[in-house]
This record gives structure tokens, sequence and C-alpha cells, in this order.
């Protein structure tokens, strides 16, 4: 099995003692509220434990005061990196962005509203010291709304679905992993990523650690079930072929029952000298295999054009405005 259910009780300390360099990866969207002190918390724990801290926050085209707080904070801490893209690309694309500019053994990512204890990153990064190669945070109890619960769960359970996962496996986006999984990743190019899937495809082993979820303090969450609706479509169309298996077996037993209808036909009209008549059944039968090759040619000429987008890299993933390394 891929992945193994939570474990609980404090990690191997087999390279407690050691030094490493931690990076911590962070999507930022309208978060100015909770920017300060989720960096100086970062920091603060990450010294503590003896590592060499990195922080890169990537700033997915804010539109409040985000990027002036991130300023402000590069200038107090030379461990930050700060990146502003050229347009709003997403949570993934700028989490892509992040783990492009990390350089720590270890990388973690989170989300920027506290939602994600900084207090709880060194569970995380412990366990990959200790060999695994990438580590999911999994909540005691989730603080999302019921909506993005909903949604989160039809999100999870095509993952699970494709990666063939365990159903007590806990998928969030809060995880660390090690650097050899990131190069991985970063020389993966698909021009339509979800960070989840990518690591999963690349990860030779997965596990879980029990971690906290706080109560979000500022703004409300970027994504409603439609939101998930539209990520479990794209998942399945980038990271699956059940689309293409699915029309294939209509498709084929549609065509046996065609051809047995057909067979029965030819033999009442040369035993038993019969026709079949109805206008209206020849028109529906006729009707219903022309529907089918439309809808096979609609779904092979979207996979063309994804094909197309990822072998020519027109839809780049992100491009970065400025950063401040």
């Amino acid at each position: 099995m891929l992945a193994s259910a939570p474990a609980d009780g404090p990690p191997s300390s087999r390279r407690k003692d050691a030094v490493a360099k931690i990076t911590v990866a962070i999507p930022v969207y309208n978060s100015e509220a909770t920017l300060r002190e989720l960096v100086t918390g970062l920091l603060e724990v990450l010294r503590e434990a003896g590592h060499q801290p990195e922080i890169v926050c990537v700033d997915d085209r804010s539109r409040d005061k985000s990027w002036a707080v991130l300023s402000e904070l590069k200038a107090e801490h030379p461990e930050l990196k700060i990146a502003r893209l050229v347009k709003n690309s997403g949570q993934h694309n700028a989490i892509l962005c992040a783990l492009t500019l990390s350089s720590g053994d270890v990388v973690v990512t989170m989300d920027d509203d506290l939602q994600h204890p900084p207090s709880e990153v060194p569970k995380l990064v412990d366990a990959v010291l200790d060999g695994t190669d990438l580590v999911i945070g999994a909540y005691d109890t989730k603080k999302h709304s019921s909506g993005r619960n909903v949604g989160g769960g039809l999100v999870d359970g095509v993952l699970r679905r494709i990666f063939k996962l365990d159903a007590a496996v806990a998928l969030t986006s809060f995880r660390a992993m090690s650097r050899a999984l990131v190069d991985r990743v970063k020389a993966t190019y698909t021009a339509y990523p979800y960070i989840t899937a990518l690591l999963l495809s690349h990860a030779s082993n997965v596990s879980n650690v029990r971690v906290r979820h706080d109560a979000r303090r500022e703004g409300k969450s970027n994504y409603d079930l439609g939101k998930s609706l539209r990520l479990a479509l794209n998942l399945v169309l980038t990271y699956s072929s059940y689309p293409a298996v699915f029309i294939s077996t209509v498709c084929g037993l549609v065509f046996l029952l065609l051809f047995l209808s057909s067979a029965y036909i030819l033999y009442t009209a040369l035993v038993h000298g019969t026709s079949v008549q109805g206008w209206t059944s020849t028109i529906l039968a006729v009707t219903l295999l022309n529907g089918l090759v439309l809808l096979g040619l609609a779904l092979v000429s979207f996979y063309i054009s994804r094909m197309y987008l990822h072998i020519t890299g027109l839809r780049s993933t992100f491009s970065i405005e400025r950063v401040h390394e």
C-alpha cells in the first residue's frame, strides 16, 4: 500500500539532533491580517527545534495589502523569500512556484490563514527526517465550514480512487516532503497542476501524522462546493483515464446491442421471411449511435487540446512578476 494510517505518539529521534534546512512554502492570497504572526511564529518554532529556517511566500496577486506586509517582513527577516505572480494563478500554481524557489532539505506546505499552527510543523519535519518521503498532517478535528468539508471530501474521494489509497489515509494541504520528492515534482510539467496528485504520483512512501487544526481567524475560505466540483473534474480528466475507459465501455456495449439486434433482424428475414417495421425505432437507433460517436469525438478533442497545451507549454502554470530572495 502506498500510504499508512495516522500514527500516534512522538516520531523517532534518529535525526532529531541534526541541523537541517527547513523550507516552509506558503501560497498567499488576501491574508494581510495573519502574515506577520505566521512568519514570526514559524521562525521561532524552527529555530527552537534547532533547524535552519527558510520561508517562501508567494503572493497570488492578492487584492489587499499582503504584498506590502510581505515586503516589510522581508526587510526584517533575511530568512524570508517573497515572490509575486503576474496574475492570479490559483493556490496550486502558487504552491508550485514556492516549491521551485525552495532550497531546504525538507519542505513544508501550509496555508496562510493560521489554521495550520506553526507549532505543529516540527512533527511533520521529524517524520520526514526519519525517512518518510511524504508526510501529511491528519486533523483530529476539522475546523472548516460544512460546505468546504463536503467539497473536500469529494476531492479526497477522487484522489483515493485514482491513487488507490486506503480510506484511513488523510489528505490535507498541511504536509512535509523530502528534497528528493520536491525535485521530482519540479521536473514534472503539467498544464493543470494539482499538488497533492503530483506528490502522490512521485512519493516512494507516504504516512500521516496527527496535527491540530485551528479555526479560521480572518476572512473566509476561497473554496466552495462549486470550486471543489471543478477540482474533482480536473483531477479525473488530468490524472486518470476514467473518461476514456467509460466512453469505450459504453460504445462497446452499444455496438454489442446493435450487433445482436442486426443479427436478430437478419435471422427473422431469412428464416421466417418477415421484415421488422418501425421507422421511429430506426431513427432512434441511428440518433443514439451518432450521439455516442459525437460524444466520443468531443472527449478525444478535449484530450488532444490538453495534450497540445502540455506539449507546447502555451498554458504557463505561473509567471513571476518579482522575487526577493
